[in-house]
């Protein structure tokens, strides 16, 4: 990393005034691109609207060249893949997907609480070494206003590695992208926010694919009933399904079937969330268990813990017979 692009990277949550319009954030914000356009820059696009009006942004500022990249990996779920190349085609931007496989970390395979920070390291070092392979100056992302306010170990990640959250220096905050996505005519303007698969388990809950894939499975499902914005928890053999509180009688009317399709994925308790749908709903939890403390020896863990346990099991016996 070069010394130049540390320098790069300013403080996103420097104040901006508080009566600032959403249009004249934009203007703030083509502006600020307009500035590096002979710079060239590397975009993480996720297919979602903030990373979606960002990349819109760049198009608009005459930002070239402007590159946008996708990440795959064990924890991207397969429709986002699809989605951010549909929407840089739609921008008619050059898109590329980097394949990383983050489960090669023991921070990220262990869901470790800075799980996010070793995550985000890794992607971001291949976006800059994707960038550099091309002469792009500006790396960025689609961090907005309201993600400094939370619990974010990317960011600090991003600021290691000289990324961008240009939204987010011009003040930009969620509602507003999306109103600005909205008259702009983007396609995904009201994409419902899609975490990474690595949110819908504890933390310190080992992470493998089979545990990873029936939470995915369990949400296809649960998304083609017509329940888009919604998350199934993850809690060893007990699958805990987190819907907008509007939407939970609704839900309920679709018990039998919803039940059927978690048991086929291995969950033999399936419970609906009374609070409704809650991000970063992990963050805000305190473990229960004391440092030392062990899971008893007779305690449940079916479903996705088991899943985790069969694949390590599988591995050491592969190691054995090597």
């Amino acid at each position: 990393m070069t010394e130049n692009r540390k320098a790069a990277a300013p403080n996103a949550a420097a104040a901006l005034p508080a009566q600032q319009s959403a249009e004249d954030k934009w203007r703030a914000l083509l502006a600020k691109l307009a500035s590096a356009k002979q710079q060239g820059a590397a975009l993480a696009l996720s297919g979602g609207v903030d990373s979606g009006l960002l990349a819109f942004a760049c198009r608009e500022a005459g930002l070239q060249p402007c590159r946008c990249y996708t990440f795959a990996s064990e924890l991207i779920p397969a429709q986002e893949l699809a989605a951010a190349a549909a929407l840089a085609a739609w921008l008619q931007l050059e898109w590329q997907q980097l394949e990383l496989s983050v489960l090669q970390l023991p921070a990220v395979a262990q869901n470790r609480h800075d799980r996010c920070y070793h995550c985000k390291l890794a992607m971001y070092a291949r976006l800059r070494q994707a960038a550099e392979s091309r002469g792009l100056m500006l790396l960025a992302d689609g961090v907005n206003a309201d993600d400094l306010q939370t619990y974010r170990p990317g960011n600090r990640a991003a600021a290691e590695c000289g990324v961008r959250h240009p939204l987010a220096e011009a003040g930009l905050r969620k509602a507003e992208i999306r109103l600005l996505a909205r008259r702009f005519g983007l396609p995904n303007h009201d994409r419902p926010a899609s975490p990474c698969l690595a949110s819908r388990f504890p933390y310190d809950t080992p992470l493998c694919l089979p545990a990873l894939q029936a939470v995915q499975a369990g949400e296809d499902f649960l998304h083609s009933l017509g329940f888009p914005a919604l998350r199934l928890r993850a809690h060893g053999a007990l699958a805990r399904i987190e819907a907008p509180p509007a939407e939970l009688a609704r839900l309920l009317a679709w018990r039998e079937p919803v039940c059927g399709r978690l048991r086929e994925l291995g969950f033999s308790y399936i419970t609906l969330d009374l609070e409704g749908l809650i991000s970063g709903r992990f963050d805000r939890e305190q473990p229960l268990q004391t440092a030392g403390q062990q899971t008893p020896a007779g305690a449940d863990r079916g479903g996705a813990a088991a899943a985790c346990q069969a694949q390590a099991s599988a591995k050491q016996e592969e190691e054995r017979e090597q």
